[in-house]
C-alpha cells in the first residue's frame, strides 16, 4: 500500500531511465532470480536436502574468485587466497564424508551452476550499481 501510494504521488522512481539501471535490472533477474532458482530447484531434485546446502554454500567461495576477474578495484592478497583455499577445503570435505554421488552428479552440477550464476549476478550487481532506487 505504501509503494502504491510513493509511485501514484510521484514520489518513487520506479522505472528504469538509463541503460544501466536497465542492464542493472536484466543481470538480476536473468541471473540471481531465474537462472539461480532454476538451476537450484532442478539440481535439488537429484540430490538429497544436505548434499544442496553444501554445494550451494560453494556461493561465498566463487563470488570474490568472480568479482577479482570482473571489478577492476578488487585485488587479491595472500590471505584471501588462504581464506578461500580454507572454505573450498571444508566444502570438498563436508561433501565427501557425506558418502556416495553415485547418480547425484548431473544434480551437483545444476546446484554448482546455481551457485556460480548467483555469484555472477551479485558481482555484475555491483559493476552496474546505477543510482536506481532501492524500491524500483
Amino acid at each position: 500500500v505504501i509503494f502504491v501510494g510513493a509511485v501514484l504521488l510521484g514520489r518513487l522512481r520506479w522505472r528504469p531511465r538509463t541503460k544501466a539501471d536497465l542492464a542493472l535490472i536484466l543481470s538480476n533477474g536473468i541471473l540471481v532470480i531465474g537462472a539461480h532458482f532454476a538451476f537450484s530447484f532442478i539440481g535439488q531434485s537429484y540430490v538429497t536436502s544436505g548434499v544442496a546446502a553444501i554445494v550451494l554454500s560453494f556461493t561465498p567461495i566463487i563470488t570474490p574468485i568472480i568479482a577479482i576477474r570482473v571489478l577492476s578495484t578488487e585485488r587479491i592478497y595472500v590471505t584471501d587466497v588462504v581464506g578461500l583455499c580454507s572454505g573450498l577445503a571444508g566444502v570438498i570435505a563436508i561433501a565427501i564424508t557425506g558418502g556416495s554421488v553415485d547418480g547425484q552428479l548431473l544434480g551437483i552440477g545444476l546446484l554448482l551452476a546455481s551457485a556460480v550464476v548467483f555469484a555472477l549476478g551479485s558481482v555484475l550487481t555491483e559493476r552496474w550499481s546505477a543510482d536506481l532506487p532501492t524500491m524500483a
